[in-house]
């Protein structure tokens, strides 16, 4: 392919020192191809599970590149305090924008970048995809048209940044070493021995390696290399996976190495190039991590549910990742409620960021929004409609990196949220049709499935009002948002309430508690939490049965203290098991309440007292 000089477009605005030091570390990450199907299960069997996950993590393909993720959120940051009123002025002596940092090592993310590929073949292992198919596969215009949308590297990352980010480059090779595959040692040393070989015979017949240094930093800031024969296993040497050239001291043409992928040229061995692996690789590069779950003895399964270049090589990247790559502009919503319309992220920069209303800065959990319909790098993905991703940005505790991730963390770093809030993917399956949200679906506090944090708080974002899936969709956002009226009579429904139970029950709160300090302060606690505690109740439908007999058990008792007759709750010990198993599925702050129900009422028993004008029967 002929050569083209380009310049990377930079990272610009300025920032202090201190910003580098604190929260930027020098090395980028590390990441790896995906298993091949059943693969995890057969090393769970064998004696190499454990080398292979010390390799994973060696490699360190489970976190976002550092200055990646803190560029993206003082974007939001400045943002969210441009909503706020405050000027220019003021935002920057807040949230100053970021320039890169002095060690950046990776791929830039936007304007015109040039990589190289190297093409390594042994006398035992001979190629069997050209120079040209490769060449095509990377670089060129047309690709493997069977391959689409994945045909061309270059091709698949014009069209996932909307342009920004243009990939060009050449391919060298093939190389042929003078010995056999088998005589690579197998170790960093041996790979990169193999690397340097190959570059020094391109460099001895001319080629120039010091254009790769895109931001002019002395340093090549990614390139590729292919190699033939067959894999070795999933995080073995012969696998595919993205690294850094250890050897700081090794330079050609005044640069040094920086970032490189290392893969297969065919899977199996003798089939059509497929540029799937060098674009999983390059997602690496550009900062991302993997979002499968490598290690399933550890947090949830499932990863993304596959529909994302960086789980499977299925599809495009997905709303959050675009977002810290600054390929999407995302409407923020911080308050109120919006109706909008979303182009199909596939060929859009629109999506919908939303943080809970209260949140103590952008490193917490929100949510995103995107309408992923099949066009263009999203072509072959099961449905069209709404994906709702959860993300939790929390940073860890030396505010490096984010403390979650998708493979060995309690919880995950991204999950995308199933419309039909049957958790599949938490059992290692794929994402289906059910999973987008279309006509009919709502996400919200009240609504399966919930806008909850992952201690089970409720963040009172809702979005309803789905149109029918399409180029463009619509809803409606809302921040705020309780549990509709119309809940509370299904949750009624649920406990076997009808009309005449639920004039009773407003009776005992308007002529019988509200008649008292303590009925007065019960009241006022119990509706603080009635969303949350519905919320829980919907989740966990037993609930709701055990409930329904303890209403059954005692309205009779209620109906006596509406006409000021002495009445008596029944069955306590029933009443004591319900809110113990109340209490292991709420957040803190209903558990909080209840605990407290519980303990006045163990209390006023003790003490032979009544508790909300009841006397208490005694237990069995």
């Amino acid at each position: 392919m002929k050569e083209l000089n380009a310049t990377a477009k930079l990272f610009h605005g300025v920032t202090t020192i201190v910003v580098f030091f604190t929260f930027i570390s020098a090395n980028r990450i590390f990441a790896l191809e995906p298993p091949q199907p059943g693969e995890m299960q057969q090393l769970h069997k064998s004696k190499q599970y454990q080398k292979r996950i010390m390799f994973a993590k060696q490699l360190g393909n489970d976190k976002v590149d550092q200055y990646l993720l803190k560029k993206s959120h003082n974007r939001a940051e400045r943002k969210r305090l441009e909503i706020k009123g405050l000027n220019k002025q003021q935002i920057d002596s807040i949230a100053p924008i970021m320039a890169p940092p002095p060690a950046w090592q990776g791929l830039p993310t936007k304007g015109d970048v040039k990589i190289f590929a190297l093409l390594i073949e042994f006398p035992d292992h001979i190629h069997s995809n050209s120079y040209d198919t490769i060449d095509a596969g990377l670089f060129g215009n047309g690709g493997n048209t069977n391959h689409f949308p994945n045909e061309c590297l270059a091709a698949f990352y014009r069209r996932s940044s909307y342009n920004s980010l243009r990939i060009n480059g050449n391919t060298l090779g093939w190389y042929q070493t003078s010995y056999n595959r088998s005589a690579v040692n197998q170790t960093t040393a041996g790979r990169e021995n193999l690397i340097k070989e190959a570059i020094e015979y391109y460099d001895s017949i001319g080629h120039d390696f010091s254009q790769y240094d895109n931001n002019g930093d002395g340093k090549i800031d990614y390139f590729m290399v292919f190699w033939s024969g067959p894999h070795n296993g999933w995080a073995n040497f012969w696998w595919g996976y993205k690294t850094g050239f250890s050897q700081t001291s090794y330079s050609i043409d005044g640069k040094q190495l920086g970032a490189y992928s290392w893969q297969w040229e065919s899977n199996p061995v003798g089939t059509d190039f497929n540029a799937s692996v060098a674009i999983h690789e390059t997602g690496h590069a550009l900062g991302l991590p993997d979002y499968y779950d490598y290690d399933n003895s550890v947090g949830p399964d499932g990863g993304v549910g596959c529909i994302d270049m960086m789980h499977s090589n299925w599809g495009d990247h997905n709303c959050f990742s675009k977002w810290l790559l600054d390929w999407v502009s995302p409407v923020y919503i911080f308050n109120g409620s919006q109706n909008i319309s979303l182009d199909a992220s596939g060929e859009s920069q629109n999506c919908v960021l939303m943080w809970p209303p209260a949140v103590p800065n952008v490193f917490s959990e929100y949510f995103m929004i995107q309408n992923r319909h099949r066009v263009r790098n999203d072509t072959l993905l099961p449905a069209d409609g709404m994906l709702i991703w959860h993300v939790d940005a929390t940073l860890n505790s030396s505010g490096t990196n984010y403390e979650f991730n998708n493979s060995s963390t309690s919880h995950k770093l991204l999950k995308l949220i199933e419309a039909d809030g049957n958790e599949d993917i938490e059992n290692e399956s794929c994402a289906n049709e059910d999973d987008y949200f279309t006509t009919g679906a709502t996400f919200g506090p009240c609504a399966k499935p919930f806008s909850k944090q992952y201690d089970g708080t409720s963040t009172k974002i809702k979005v309803s009002n789905f149109s029918a899936p399409g180029r463009t969709m619509s809803a409606t956002f809302t921040h705020n948002a309780g549990c509709p009226f119309q809940w509370w009579f299904t949750a009624y429904k649920k406990t076997g309430m009808n009309k005449k139970d639920i004039k009773l029950v407003r009776k005992f709160r308007d002529e019988v508690l509200m008649k008292t300090a303590e009925g007065r302060t019960f009241k006022t606690r119990l509706y603080k939490n009635s969303d949350m505690a519905l919320k829980v109740l919907l989740e966990h439908p037993y609930l709701f049965d055990r409930l329904a007999v303890i209403f059954k058990t005692n309205r009779n008792e209620i109906n006596k203290a509406v006409h000021k007759e002495k009445a008596e709750i029944q069955n306590l010990d029933e009443i004591t098991l319900f809110l113990d198993d109340f209490l292991k599925v709420s957040p803190d702050p209903l558990k909080c309440f209840l605990g407290e129900v519980k303990e006045n009422m163990i209390r006023k028993e003790m003490q032979g007292e009544t508790y909300l004008s009841f006397t208490l029967s005694e237990r069995n």
